[in-house]
């Protein structure tokens, strides 16, 4: 398990603000990032230090670690449930 990686949350409106080419995302594009159920909001990980396009979006959320971030996607805001 990576111990470096961490996740953040930012509203989807702001993808455009993120280098997704910085060496430190994980994610590499707005389409592969989790999205909340309403899609408002996008679940974007990054390794060791934030990258610094994500530090000037106003709307990011505390950096989360694996435990914060699988909370997180257990939530209802996040949870999509399996179709049986």
């Amino acid at each position: 398990m990576n111990n470096f990686r961490k996740w953040i949350v930012i509203d989807t409106a702001d993808a455009d603000s993120v280098n997704w080419h910085d060496p430190y995302m994980i994610t590499n594009n707005a389409s592969t990032a989790r999205k909340s159920i309403d899609e408002t909001k996008m679940l974007i990980s990054h390794n060791e230090l934030l990258p610094n396009s994500i530090t000037s979006i106003a709307s990011k959320g505390s950096e989360l670690d694996r435990t914060a971030m699988e909370t997180l996607l257990a939530s209802d805001d996040w949870r999509v449930e399996e179709v049986l």
